[in-house]
């Protein structure tokens, strides 16, 4: 189409066909800027163009647009433009080719449309879908195929259809295509191999494309492994029913609609005592003891509405006596869609016995259990379902409706509520729980003692908790009495070690007096020694009144004390000392002597042993074998002399360490000598707090 164009950028000529293109009469659109009839996208584009061409800066120009319609509706055009100066005293601009591309367009967006929706069909697809040339190269493939492959579509595109499929050979291929030339279409089952290395069983169609570069075969294809494993699994499924209906005990009845007996297993057959021929003769309804006709075509439409109906009966066997049966029965479709009747029954004679004498069983436990003396509980749950008539007593009242249906917990104080929570969750997961004293919480508010013996019963045909409740208020009301007798004297005792140690401290400050007052050297000595012992036994007391224990103290830990008092009075806190202690508990009757034998082996090496302190070793180790404590102190003093080892009973230091360790019933070694480098003393006595 061709059209004219002034300088002015208005149409001066227009054809036909454009006008009918654009909907307008050719009057209406002359004189009318042109740019108004392409889209506003474009619009400076063109009057850029036409410009350059007005001022001949180029000769001509070719674009892509669109034109807008009169109905407003865009139109796909080519517009070439050029000036040619023939035309220039005419008026006329510029010459415009303008050439309608809306069909050859829409014929192109359905192709790409055809290619895009093919090529998303294909990849919407569950199935795998491959396209293979006629020498076996994969050509395509979709996600699916590659999903069930578990390659990678770069890996597939790589291959040939005889790497996946190790059984097919090029003879195979082409008699494949000819015979697809032939019938246009084929259904197959072949075995792919996966990436892992497994086989996959495929079931497809496969079609020939002829295409300008050759022919294609294109198969649409289903992974069946599952399918065909689950198939011959169910074969096997399906014999093995068969005979697990021959072999169960379980009774097995198949009938038709009207209740004729088509057939059954031979447990149904032992359970009425009909051989299998006979019962084919009968019918339900012959057998059926509990149930009339009504009732059984409300049985049948029930299993008809819900699938499957359950429920107990009782049919005659030849003997004519009932046989009770716990019954499944369902409908499954027949020849003709007739319906046949699947039952599977369960002779429950014996069980149903058995829950009688049950049920008579417990009601004589009931019977026993009203008038017993003891308070007996019985709890599902939480919920308390049974109490006799001494718990109805305990919680005063007369009313089981006051307990019966409540929850335990109201009864119990909040204090021990949780529990009871946990000795409940124990006995429900099926453990068992030792006695235990709770509180229980009377009607009138008063707080009992009792103490619970619970174990698991049946009653009624439930699994409950059965609890035997002992009332220990006075022995507990008792006991707290004894313990609170037995604190007081335990105060008393700590106030007597208090006292003692003050009394021995004023005694011992009393002599260390006069020995800083006396000029009697000989009676500075004694008084030392013997308020150095007082000094030990009032430790001795004073460790005891801090201790949690008033009868036993851990000695091993009062031994450094000792030691570093015996070095203070003396002024020999230059001698050193080293200690290999083990923990030792000792009773204050053992500790004493102990203590005061302690002191007299590390004064007498202070004040006799060493000549110098600042070279003085003093090492003591104190350990327990088989309930028997071995003390043992060691000195590099001087030595005790064997002559007064010999008459050591002459000296009262000697004869106090004697008379402690028969107190001690124990034995006292002494080894020392002028030339022997030092002394050892070595105490051995049985612990009695062993």
């Amino acid at each position: 189409m061709k059209a004219y164009i002034n300088r002015d950028c208005l149409w001066m000529n227009v054809p036909i066909r454009l006008s009918e293109l654009l909907g307008e009469s050719r009057d209406r659109i002359i004189g009318q800027s042109v740019s108004d009839y392409f889209v506003e996208e474009d619009r400076e584009k063109i009057n850029h163009q036409w410009l350059e061409l007005i001022t001949h800066s180029t000769n001509s120009f070719s674009l892509f647009t669109k034109m807008i319609g009169a109905d407003k509706e865009t139109i796909d055009v080519q517009l070439v433009c050029f000036y040619p100066g023939e035309f220039e005293k005419n008026g006329v601009d510029i010459v415009a080719y303008i050439q309608d591309l809306t069909e050859q367009n829409r014929h192109v967006r359905t192709i790409e449309n055809q290619v895009k929706e093919h090529t998303r069909f294909i990849e919407l697809l569950s199935d795998g879908y491959l396209l293979v040339d006629s020498e076996g190269r994969i050509k395509e493939v979709n996600n699916a195929y590659c999903r069930m492959t578990g390659y990678s579509r770069k890996e597939v595109l790589g291959m040939t259809i005889f790497d996946i499929n190790p059984d097919l050979t090029p003879d195979d291929q082409q008699q494949l295509i000819d015979s697809l030339k032939k019938n246009q279409s084929q259904s197959i089952e072949v075995i792919h191999r996966s990436r892992q290395g497994s086989n996959l069983e495929l079931q497809g169609t496969l079609v020939a494309l002829e295409r300008d570069d050759g022919i294609y075969i294109a198969g649409i294809v289903k992974n069946i492994t599952e399918h065909n494993a689950i198939m011959r699994e169910l074969t096997k499924q399906s014999v093995f029913n068969s005979k697990l209906l021959e072999s169960t005990n379980d009774g097995y009845i198949l009938a038709d609609a009207k209740g004729n007996i088509l057939d059954v297993n031979p447990a149904y057959s032992q359970m009425v005592g009909y051989t299998r021929e006979e019962l084919q003769k009968m019918t339900i309804r012959e057998l059926e003891s509990n149930f009339n006709d009504e009732e059984i075509f409300e049985i049948i439409k029930e299993a008809m509405e819900t699938g499957n109906v359950k429920f107990k009966t009782s049919h005659l066997n030849s003997s004519g006596n009932d046989v009770i049966l716990e019954s499944s029965l369902t409908l499954i479709d027949g020849v003709e869609d007739e319906p046949l009747v699947v039952g599977f029954v369960r002779d429950i004679t014996a069980n149903m016995l058995l829950m009688n004498k049950i049920k008579e069983s417990e009601e004589r436990w009931e019977g026993l259990v009203k008038d017993n003396p003891n308070a007996v509980v019985l709890t599902k749950g939480e919920e308390i379902i049974f109490v006799n008539d001494a718990v109805l007593k305990l919680y005063g009242t007369d009313k089981e409706s006051e307990i019966v249906g409540h929850f335990l917990l109201e009864f119990i104080h909040p204090d021990d509520r949780e529990k009871v929570k946990s000795r409940l969750r124990n006995f429900n997961a099926g453990g068992t729980e030792p006695p235990a004293d709770l509180r229980f919480m009377r009607k009138n508010g008063e707080v009992r003692y009792l103490e619970v013996h619970s174990t698991q019963a049946r009653f009624h045909g439930l699994t409950a908790i059965q609890s035997v409740l002992h009332d220990v208020t006075d022995r507990v009301l008792y006991k707290r009495s004894i313990e609170k007798s037995l604190k007081q004297k335990e105060v008393l005792l700590e106030e007597v070690h208090h006292r003692v140690k003050n009394n021995l401290a004023v005694v011992s400050g009393l002599m260390e007096l006069k020995v800083m007052y006396t000029q009697n050297e000989e009676l500075a000595k004694e008084l030392t020694d013997s308020y150095q012992r007082i000094h030990t036994m009032a430790r001795i007391h004073e460790t005891m009144y801090q201790n949690e224990s008033l009868e036993d103290l851990q000695f091993h830990e009062l031994v450094e004390q000792l030691v570093d008092s015996v070095l203070t009075a003396f002024e020999a806190e230059q001698v050193h000392v080293s200690y290999d202690l083990e923990p030792v508990i000792l009773t204050v009757n053992d500790a004493i002597p102990c203590a005061l034998i302690l002191n007299e082996v590390v004064s007498n090496s202070v004040r006799h042993g060493f000549k110098e302190y600042e070279t003085a070793e003093l090492s003591l180790k104190i350990e327990e074998h088989n309930g028997q404590v071995d003390l043992q102190i060691m000195d590099n003093g001087s030595g005790i002399p064997d002559h007064i080892i010999e008459n050591r009973n002459d000296t009262l230091g000697f004869t106090l360490m004697d008379m402690l360790t028969e107190q001690l019933s124990g034995k006292l070694t002494i080894k020392g000598a002028e030339d022997a480098g030092g002394t050892v003393v070595r105490l051995q006595f049985p612990n009695e707090s062993a």
